[in-house]
């Protein structure tokens, strides 16, 4: 991947934390969802400061749904992590091309995911719009809301003793001998 000259490579891309709810007191009118109600914010932070490794996390969230009409409450993370490859043109800023990314790359996936995991909900899809984080207008979380890995783990402990979903094959502790 290379933005605006910049050879960059996008490691991954995770969602910690999903929650999306659907609000039983919702009244389809017909109308237009209100606007404003999605709030996103976008944490970039050094992963890695000698190997020019950064996260950058999304954080997607809406107001609660009865207050504003939604159909939907959610609150979702979304993480990758990006290395960039050679050295920065003059004035460009590591974290600004690592925004981008943001932007360009996780907000999409945030929306795809809403919009599968809604479609065979009670009220239909529900669409968080887009966003566009113009240059010095990228709204920042405080603090990093998960913890840099130093290394591509892969997954963690737990999850390679669980069995492939699909497969019908038992967790190793419940397998027997043939």
């Amino acid at each position: 991947m290379t933005i605006i000259g910049i050879p960059l490579a996008l490691e991954h891309h995770f969602f910690p934390h999903i929650s999306i709810s659907a609000n039983p007191d919702y009244v389809a009118t017909g109308k237009p969802l209100p606007t404003g109600v999605v709030s996103a914010k976008l944490n970039v932070s050094e992963a890695d400061k000698t190997k020019n490794r950064f996260m950058a996390e999304l954080h997607v969230s809406t107001q609660a749904a009865p207050e504003h009409g939604l159909p939907y409450s959610l609150d979702i993370l979304c993480v990758c992590y990006a290395t960039i490859k050679g050295e920065l043109p003059e004035g460009v800023e590591a974290r600004a091309v690592i925004a981008d990314v943001g932007n360009q790359v996780l907000f999409p996936a945030v929306r795809e995911l809403v919009l599968s995991l809604t479609a065979r909900q009670p009220w239909g899809q529900f669409s968080i719009g887009v966003a566009v984080f113009g240059p010095g207008r990228i709204p920042s979380t405080t603090k990093p809301q998960s913890k840099p890995r130093k290394a591509l783990e892969g997954p963690s402990k737990s999850a390679r003793k669980s069995p492939r979903v699909g497969t019908g094959a038992k967790p190793a502790s419940t397998r027997t001998k043939s």
